[in-house]
């Protein structure tokens, strides 16, 4: 299977549900999906209500990058950084990428899945563009 919103969604789906029991006693405030595909990588990171850090600085959340997808355990998060990394090589266009993410974490499926976290009134995702300074968040929770 290649490249496809589908596949991020399953993947999604995959992470939250084997972290779900690893959060289940932090409250989430807001989740960032940090999309690298020049690494190879996604990160999924989570702010807590309490942090001390600020939201725009997210290496350092206590939840920064929770379960690093290079660690094991989320074998379709690899396969889909994979895919990322082949796709990038063709256009280095992020934007696809970043609407791609969005749309396969507000799906039904996934978000259904997150709303089983302990999440804090006004909780959001966003996804940003790495390579962009004005924080413009490309989902729309």
């Amino acid at each position: 299977m290649e490249y496809s919103i589908e596949k991020i969604e399953k993947a999604l789906l995959e992470y939250f549900e084997i972290n779900r029991q690893g959060l289940s006693d932090k409250k989430i405030k807001l989740i960032d999906i940090g999309v690298f595909p020049w690494h190879a990588k996604v990160e999924i990171s989570f702010y807590e209500s309490g942090d001390n850090a600020a939201t725009d600085d997210i290496a350092a959340w206590g939840l920064y990058d929770y379960a690093n997808m290079y660690e094991g355990g989320w074998d379709s998060g690899l396969e889909v950084a994979k895919d990322l990394e082949s796709e990038w090589k063709k256009d280095n266009d992020i934007l696809p990428f970043l609407f791609d993410f969005s749309s396969a974490v507000t799906s039904s499926e996934v978000r259904a899945v997150i709303q089983k976290l302990n999440l804090e009134s006004g909780f959001y995702v966003q996804i940003l563009d790495p390579d962009s300074s004005d924080f413009e968040n490309y989902c729309e929770w």
